[in-house]
Order: C-alpha cells, then structure tokens, then sequence
C-alpha cells in the first residue's frame, strides 16, 4: 500500500475529533510532541534520565537518610532558577530541612521573593491547594514537596481522625496527583517529590518501601533511588560519599539505569560543596572517549596529558574554555549515539 494513501473515511475522522475535541487531542505524528529537558549539570544523571530533566513531568526522589535527596532537591532548584530567569521555583519544606546559607552555596537564588516561594506548611490540603494554583498560573518552573511522608491531612493534625476516615489521606493524594499530572503538563511545570524509605511491615512485598503511597508510584514519571555506596576520602579523611542514583521508573526513557556521583560535605579551596559536577562530566567523556584513559592518564582532544583523576578534575574546574569544549564535542557525540 502505497505510503501516500488516505483513507477517507479515517479522514473524516480525524477531522471530526479535531472539531469537537480541539486541534491536539489526536496527535499530529509528523510533527510528535518533543519531551522538553534542561540538564542537571551532572551529565551521568543526565543521562539516565534521557538526556536531562523533563518539563513538565512528576519525578519522585526516594532514599533512607543522609544520602544526598535534599542536596539532589536543591541542585535541580538553582538549574531550574538559571534556565528559567522569568519564572520561580516554590519549595514545601515540610520537614523545615533547607537552610538558606547552604541553598545559597549550592546556587539557589534565595533573597528575591519573584525566583523563589518558601514554605514550612505540613497541612496537606493546604499544600495541595497552594501546589495546584502555581501549576495554573503557569509561572512556575519547579515544585518542590519535601518530604511527601511529612504532609498529612488535618484531621490527622489535630487528633480527631475517626474510623471512617480511614484512607482519606491516600485518597486525597490520588486526587490530586491525577488532577495536576495533565496541569503539570499543560505549563511545563516540574514537580519534584522527595520520600523517605520505610520498613514493610505488612509481610508482602518488598522489604522497604518508600512513603507516599501507591498514587505517588503510579503517577510519577520517573522514579529515582538514591543509595550511599561508600565514603569519599581526600587524604584519608572522610569528606563525602559516593552516591548510586537509579532510575526505577522512567516514562521517558528506558528504566533501570544507573550512575555513581560524588557529593562533597562541605566547601574547601579544592571543591565545593554539592554533587561535583567535573567529576561527573570527566566521567561521561571518558565512556565516551572525549577524553581517553590510559592507566592514571588522562589525554586531551588536543593530545595533552594529565596525571591523576584529581588533577584532571581540577584542571576542568578552572579552565573554562576547556570546560566549554568538552561540553560541546559531549554534547555532539552523545546526540550521535
């Protein structure tokens, strides 16, 4: 059959459903709708996810304590803050966890009330309403719930829940994610929950599990796991860990990937604090051979040699055209791939 060949009455249709229904609700598949992404500034985890952060999409963040999801939070906050100048980013800080001086070292702009809305709320319909009229206003780039397991209803808050109560707080959590999944989409607003990690204590299933109930699972896009691998020594001294992130859901790209990133403490003359970006991109232009590894040898596009992971990280920290150039030839050769 010829590929030019229309059938009329399939014609007719589609006409009929862009009458009634509105000009996208059958999609056109010569011009497909293209996921919108900006990168993390970690080009591994970049990666994984399928080649950065999605607009307009539900991510859940899911790991046991002191391994990195707030620090990862707030690393999203300050690309979101660059990439979107004209928009804001809006925090729900139930478990009061940010401190604005270590947001501000991880580059989140914090003293201007138009980039950034702040709140300590842990009244879960309140959340909800406030999270749902930002989506709407379609001026937000990014909101944050951190953490999902720590905003409950207010029955709950007050003591006075009764036995028919019972799963009011999962049903109004499924409410509202299927309410602001297709918002989200329609504005191009990120939605990033954080969730702690708990026993399963009902004896089916995996032996942990992550809060938020099964709403959160279901509607998420992609769903992150964040483990600590082991500590990050300089000198012998314990400085920060190594962190596995693992896409265990990915609606826009293959699931199940993985990457290592090193997240430092605290700010030094040698690194800052955060996920170290320069280590993750040295490492995404070794795999692909932007750089080539030989032994504890590094050698450049233009044949120059370095000695040693730490100086060839440090070289890229303070060489910026350099730092240029190999984003750039990344960026060729990955979309080639």
């Amino acid at each position: 059959m010829s590929k030019n060949y229309k059938n009329e009455k399939l014609v007719l249709l589609r006409n009929q459903f862009k009458k009634d229904f509105g000009e996208g609700f059958i999609t056109d598949l010569d011009n497909p709708i293209k996921i919108k992404r900006i990168s993390s500034g970690l080009l591994k985890l970049d990666e994984i996810l399928g080649g950065g952060i999605p607009l307009g999409k539900p991510i859940t963040v899911y790991a046991e304590y002191s391994c990195g999801k707030t620090t990862l939070a707030t690393t999203f906050a300050a690309k979101f803050q660059q990439a979107f100048p004209n928009k804001a980013i809006a925090i729900f800080d139930s478990e009061s966890a940010y401190e604005f001086d270590r947001m501000n070292e991880l580059g989140v702009i914090i003293d201007n009330e138009d980039r950034l809305f702040y709140s300590t709320e842990t009244a879960l319909e309140k959340n909800f309403d406030a999270i749902d009229a930002m989506v709407e206003s379609g001026e937000f780039s990014l909101i944050i719930i951190d953490s999902i397991d720590n905003i409950t209803i207010d029955k709950i808050k007050n003591g006075s829940i009764e036995e028919n109560d019972m799963g009011l707080e999962a049903k109004k959590r499924k409410q509202f994610f299927k309410k602001i999944k297709p918002k989200l989409a329609q504005t191009d607003t990120t939605l990033l929950i954080i969730a702690q990690i708990y026993a399963n204590t009902t004896g089916y299933g995996k032996a942990k599990i992550f809060g938020g109930g099964n709403s959160v699972r279901f509607q998420s896009s992609i769903i992150i796991e964040l483990a600590k691998l082991e500590p990050l020594e300089k000198n012998k001294v314990e400085v920060g860990i190594v962190v596995k992130a693992k896409t265990q859901k990915n609606q826009t790209y293959k699931p199940f990937e993985t990457c290592n990133l090193d997240l430092f403490f605290e700010t030094t003359k040698e690194w800052k604090a955060g996920y170290d970006e320069m280590a993750s991109m040295l490492q995404a232009c070794v795999e692909l051979a932007i750089i080539k590894k030989g032994g504890a040898w590094y050698t450049l596009p233009n044949g120059e040699k370095i000695q040693g992971e730490e100086r060839m990280i440090a070289l890229l920290k303070q060489d910026e055209k350099l730092k240029k150039e190999l984003l750039n030839e990344y960026i060729k050769t990955y979309g080639e791939k």
